[in-house]
């Protein structure tokens, strides 16, 4: 739902965002170096999603990290982000899952970043890729389908009284249930 109230949000995050990219501040990329130690610079093209996703400095080093720069270079040369989503979907089912979860957290952690939030180590955010891939291979259990139960009681059919006669009873008081 759009209001007011988020119409303003977005007004303010951008504007924000100039004030940032004016001093040279904000979003993941850092073209002076990646010491993740320090605040990540904007380099003025992490609004390019092939820049975000595929050149940026510390990207690069999360797709090397994870072992997937042939991959990159594959995805690099698609021609749009049709082609790109294509070839994506073309991987092998567990490289293209990979893919998935980095461009996911990719975009998760610069949009935290750009909220004000302390930056991950690259080393982490890798890791909680794999972690997360490991679990979506993990072999699936098979539910095998519930029994079929009797129903305890079923009504009689019309015209027979049912008396039940399975309670419980107390033989030195003389009272049951």
């Amino acid at each position: 739902m759009f209001s007011v109230k988020s119409a303003y949000h977005v007004l303010v995050h951008e504007e924000k965002r100039q004030r940032q990219n004016q001093q040279g501040e904000s979003s993941l990329c850092s073209r002076e170096g990646d010491h993740e130690a320090q605040k990540w610079k904007n380099c003025g093209s992490c609004h390019d999603g092939g820049h975000c996703f595929l050149k940026c400095k510390l990207i690069k080093r999360c797709w090397r990290l994870l072992e997937m720069e042939q991959t990159r270079l594959v995805l690099l040369s698609a021609k749009s982000a049709k082609d790109f989503v294509w070839n994506v979907l073309q991987l092998e089912q567990s490289l293209a899952c990979k893919v998935s979860l980095l461009l996911w957290k990719w975009w998760d952690v610069r949009n935290k970043v750009n909220a004000g939030d302390p930056i991950q180590n690259i080393h982490n955010i890798c890791h909680s890729i794999l972690e997360m891939a490991g679990l979506l291979e993990l072999p699936r259990m098979k539910i095998r389908p519930a029994a079929r139960l009797q129903p305890r009681w079923l009504r009689p059919p019309q015209g027979v009284l049912k008396i039940n006669t399975d309670g419980a009873f107390v033989q030195a008081t003389k009272n049951g249930a």
